[in-house]
């Protein structure tokens, strides 16, 4: 009996959320990230924020949509209202309009190798989501593109973490079981990652990438070359201070 709120002159709480955190492809496993609205508004209360509405499944449509959402602070209609409502015409289909997205900057584009997903990604400073005549510019937030649509990530300069992976993948197994161990391994892997292609100072990069090596005592005080080949991996390793040979890895 959804007709009889066609009159009423606020929207139930229950209608509307809003996108507080970064958008993810699994909520049962990651955090939620619509959150509904603690309080029920007016028509004029709706009409100055803006709603819209999103038909995506992140994993295969991508999160371009919610960012552009999130980035402009809109409402997100849940679709469940009676269609004589008055809310009804208010609702921007953003499904509907073109999507245009523009890495600034582009540096480059390289695999990631992890343990449960491999995925092109491109790095740029920052990328501008387009929907209609309006336009967004994040910076700070790396998002997936899809897997219908080039199933890539872009990774701006101001996003050094491994969110995005929580876009690609729920890391459930073929028994819909979550594999945490999986998706840690990943996220450190995709951290370090994302460093050796974003640090400008080889050097840096290359303390920032290495582990600990507190447990091997017989390296302590030593100094290293190491050789990597086209593909980045590591060739060699000769000792300097001792003047070891070239040490095959």
């Amino acid at each position: 009996m959804l007709e009889l709120l066609n009159d009423v002159p606020v929207v139930p709480v229950e209608a509307l959320c809003e996108i507080q955190c970064y958008p993810v492809c699994d909520t049962e496993i990651f955090d939620e990230f619509e959150l509904r609205l603690d309080k029920a508004l007016t028509k004029a209360e709706i009409e100055a924020c803006g709603v819209v509405s999103i038909d995506d499944d992140i994993s295969q449509d991508g999160s371009a949509r919610y960012l552009f959402a999130r980035a402009k602070d809109y409402l997100i209609y849940n679709g469940k209202l009676d269609s004589g409502h008055w809310l009804r015409p208010l609702v921007r289909d953003l499904n509907a309009e073109e999507l245009t997205i523009e890495c600034v900057n582009e540096t480059h584009k390289a695999q990631f190798q992890g343990s449960w997903r491999w995925i092109d990604v491109r790095f740029c400073d920052y990328y501008r989501i387009k929907l209609g005549d309006e336009v967004v510019e994040i910076s700070d937030d790396a998002f997936y593109l899809g897997h219908d649509y080039g199933e890539e990530a872009i990774v701006p300069k101001g996003d050094s973490s491994s969110q995005v992976l929580t876009q690609i993948s729920s890391y459930r197994n073929e028994f819909d079981e979550y594999v945490q161990t999986s998706y840690e391994a990943d996220c450190d892997a995709f951290v370090s990652f994302v460093v050796a292609n974003t640090a400008t100072n080889p050097a840096h990069a290359l303390q920032r990438l290495l582990p600990d090596f507190c447990g091997c005592p017989s390296l302590y005080g030593k100094a290293f070359v190491l050789v990597l080949d086209e593909k980045g991996l590591v060739e060699s390793v000769t000792g300097v201070l001792d003047n070891l040979d070239v040490i095959p890895v």
